[in-house]
């Protein structure tokens, strides 16, 4: 048998390996700007509830 082939559970090892590494690594990957409507609408939200704190105050 050739020593370079890997067993099947060593294979698994490493694909699970390569898998635990990938999920560590996701919070520090930088993502990619995108502009979603969630952003947009909480951007629209606090200048209505900024404008009617201006508002009462004046």
């Amino acid at each position: 048998m050739n020593s370079n082939k890997k067993t099947l559970v060593e294979q698994h090892a490493v694909d699970r390996l390569h898998k635990v590494e990938k999920e560590k690594r996701k919070p520090y990957v930088k993502q990619p700007k995108t502009f979603s409507f969630q952003r947009i609408f909480m951007i629209f939200i606090f200048l209505v509830v900024l404008l009617v704190m201006l508002s009462s105050i004046i």
